[in-house]
């Protein structure tokens, strides 16, 4: 069994394209995301994540890429801790699973 829980959008604004040379608006979506499973007939939680990136191409066309890493950690509360931080620093799809192991190890 799986549940997916919204955290937080983080909206890359004008200013940030700007810094970064980029030339379209960027949306990022956080998720947890909880696993039950059955370990020697205990029910045991994981957490884990989930980003979702979504902007407009120049065909005027939504894009969306989505990566999520599955039991992350044991501990609901310290997985909210951890989301909360990598939106903070706008982690994008392509580079969480690396900043996921920078971070927990």
């Amino acid at each position: 069994m799986s549940a997916k829980l919204y955290v937080k959008t983080v909206h890359i604004t004008d200013e940030d394209l700007l810094v970064n040379q980029l030339t379209q608006k960027i949306t990022l979506e956080y998720y947890l995301t909880e696993q039950v499973n059955d370990w020697e007939g205990t029910a045991k939680k994981r957490y884990g994540v989930e980003v979702v990136k979504r902007h407009v191409d120049h065909h005027a066309c939504v894009k969306t890429e989505v990566v999520g890493v599955k039991d992350v950690l044991t501990n609901k509360e310290e997985m909210l801790s951890l989301i909360k931080n990598i939106a903070k620093h706008s982690v994008t799809p392509l580079t969480l699973k690396d900043v996921l192991e920078d971070m927990v190890g």
